[in-house]
C-alpha cells in the first residue's frame, strides 16, 4: 500500500471509507460518516481496562458511531511481552485492528511490516505521537510513566537540608546527595539503563544511543556515557544497605518502596508506578504508607530530559477496519482538552488501579515530568527495561567488573555489543524479539 491511494465507495449497509498518501507516500485511511463494522482494541494494563479512562474513551467514540461493534480486551500476554498476533503467532481472540505497544516495539514491528503508518501531519500533534526515526507516525501515546526524586523530608530535615523543589539544579541535587552519604544515609541511585540515560543526557550532554535506536557502540561506551557511570558509581549505592525482604517463600532486596517506607532510604529516584514484587504500585500509595515521603522533578530546570517508560496505540496492518480504526485514533487526538493529564491519568489507572488525586502536589509533579519526557532507550516491554530481562534489571555485571578492577569502558562497551547484537537479530527475524514465541 505504498504506490497509490485506493478509493473505496461501498453504499447501503456496508463500510464507506476514505484514504489518502501521506508525506511518505503511504496509504492513510481516515474516518468517514456511516461507519459499520467491529472494532477491537487490545490493552495493556495490570488492572480491568473497563476502569480506565482510555476505555471511557473508546466508549464514547462507540457511542458515537452506533452501527460500529467495538471491543476492549487485556492483553492475554501481560505486560511483559507483547502481543502474541504482532509476532506472528496467534493469540486467543482474532487480531486485533488496534494494540498497545512501547516505542521500540512500534520502531521494530513497522520494519516488519506489523503496524501502518498514521499519516498524522497536524503540527498540534506532534508532541502527542510516537515516531519512527525517518518520520513516519507510528502510534498515539496512551501512558508515560517519568521519572521522579523521592526523599524523606524528615532525614534531610534533620540534617539541614531544604527539600526539593522544582527549580533545583545539579550543584544542588548533588550537594544533598553528598552531605547524606557523608551522615550514612542511604541514598538508592542505581546504575540502571535507565538512569544511566538520564545522567548521560542530562548531566553529561551525550546520548546511549543512537538516534534510530538500533546502535549502541560508540553511545553506550562513549565519554559521557562512561562519565554518568563514573557518576553513578560515586554515589556508592551498594544492595547490602537494604533489607532482605520476603518474596514468596524466599527473601530478597527489594528496597523500592519497602526500605523508602520504613524510613531506611533518604533519597532515591525512580519510576513512580510499578514496584516490583509488591502490592504498592505507585507513589501515592507509598507516601500513604509514610507521610514522611515526598516526590519531586528531577534536578536541572527546564531543559530536563525525562526517559520515561511509555507506551501508545498502533494499528495492526492485518486490520479489516482501519478506516474505523483511524477515525478512532484521531477521536483521541482530538477530544481531549489536555492530552497529557489524560495520558497521566490513564497511566495511574493502569498501573495503580486508582484514581489520582489531581489537586495534589505529586500529582502536578508527575505531570510536569510526564510532559517533558522521551521514551526511554532500553525499554522493549511495558514493565520491563529488556525483553529477557526483569524490570528492575540491574547492571550487576557493571558492578561486579567495575569491583574487579574492570575499566568502565570495557564494562560499558561489553553492553554496547550484546544490545547491537540483539537489535541485528529483531531485524533480521522478528522471532528473535522474544524467546517464547520462537518456533
Amino acid at each position: 500500500m505504498k504506490s497509490k491511494c485506493l478509493v473505496i465507495f461501498i453504499i447501503l449497509s456496508f463500510v464507506l471509507s476514505a484514504c489518502r498518501t501521506d508525506d511518505y507516500g503511504n496509504e492513510i485511511l481516515l474516518e468517514v460518516e456511516g461507519l459499520k463494522d467491529a472494532l477491537s482494541i487490545e490493552l495493556v494494563a495490570l488492572y480491568h481496562v473497563s476502569d480506565n479512562l482510555l476505555y471511557q474513551k473508546i466508549m464514547n467514540f462507540a457511542e458515537q458511531h452506533p452501527n460500529l461493534e467495538v471491543s476492549v480486551r487485556r492483553s492475554s500476554t501481560g505486560v511483559t511481552s507483547p502481543s502474541a498476533w504482532i509476532l506472528g503467532g496467534e493469540g486467543p481472540d482474532d487480531p486485533p485492528d488496534i494494540l498497545e505497544l512501547t516505542p521500540n516495539q512500534m520502531k521494530m514491528f513497522f520494519h516488519h511490516g506489523k503496524i501502518e503508518s498514521l499519516g498524522l501531519r497536524e503540527s498540534q500533534y506532534q508532541d502527542y505521537l510516537i515516531h519512527s526515526p525517518d518520520g513516519y507516525v507510528l502510534g498515539i501515546k496512551t501512558k508515560i510513566s517519568p521519572l521522579v526524586v523521592y526523599y524523606n523530608r524528615d532525614i534531610l530535615r534533620s540534617h539541614g537540608l531544604e527539600v526539593p523543589t522544582n527549580e533545583w539544579d545539579w550543584a544542588q541535587f548533588e550537594q544533598v546527595v553528598t552531605v547524606l552519604k557523608e551522615k550514612g544515609e542511604n541514598v538508592y541511585i542505581l546504575a540502571t539503563p535507565h538512569l544511566l540515560e538520564w545522567v548521560t543526557i542530562n548531566r553529561y550532554a551525550g546520548r546511549i544511543v543512537d538516534v534510530s535506536g538500533t546502535a549502541f557502540k560508540g553511545y553506550l561506551d562513549s565519554n559521557e556515557a562512561i562519565q554518568a557511570a563514573e557518576w553513578l558509581l560515586s554515589i556508592n549505592t551498594q544492595m547490602e544497605d537494604y533489607r532482605l525482604w520476603p518474596l514468596g517463600l524466599t527473601h530478597t532486596y527489594f528496597p523500592l518502596p519497602n526500605d523508602l517506607i520504613v524510613n531506611n532510604m533518604a533519597l532515591a529516584v525512580d519510576y513512580p508506578y510499578t514496584h516490583q514484587a509488591t502490592s504498592i504500585r505507585s507513589y501515592v500509595e507509598i507516601m500513604e504508607q509514610n507521610e514522611h515521603i515526598g516526590i519531586s522533578s528531577l534536578p536541572g530546570g527546564s531543559d530536563v530530559v525525562n526517559p520515561a517508560m511509555m507506551s501508545g496505540l498502533a494499528i495492526h496492518t492485518s486490520s479489516k477496519n482501519k478506516g474505523a480504526a483511524m477515525a478512532l485514533i484521531r477521536y483521541l487526538l482530538e477530544e481531549s482538552d489536555d492530552f497529557y493529564r489524560d495520558t497521566v491519568f490513564q497511566t495511574h489507572q493502569a498501573e495503580a488501579g486508582r484514581l489520582p488525586n489531581e489537586h495534589s502536589e505529586e500529582w502536578s509533579v508527575v505531570l510536569q515530568e510526564a510532559r517533558r519526557s522521551v521514551p526511554a532507550s532500553l525499554m522493549m516491554n511495558e514493565g520491563a527495561q529488556w525483553s529477557n530481562h526483569s524490570s528492575r534489571f540491574i547492571m550487576v555485571d557493571f558492578y561486579r567488573a567495575n569491583q574487579n578492577g574492570q575499566p568502565v569502558k570495557d564494562v560499558l562497551g561489553g553492553y554496547a555489543e550484546e544490545f547491537e547484537q540483539q537489535f541485528v537479530e529483531f531485524r533480521k527475524d522478528l522471532k528473535n524479539y522474544y524467546p517464547k514465541f520462537r518456533k
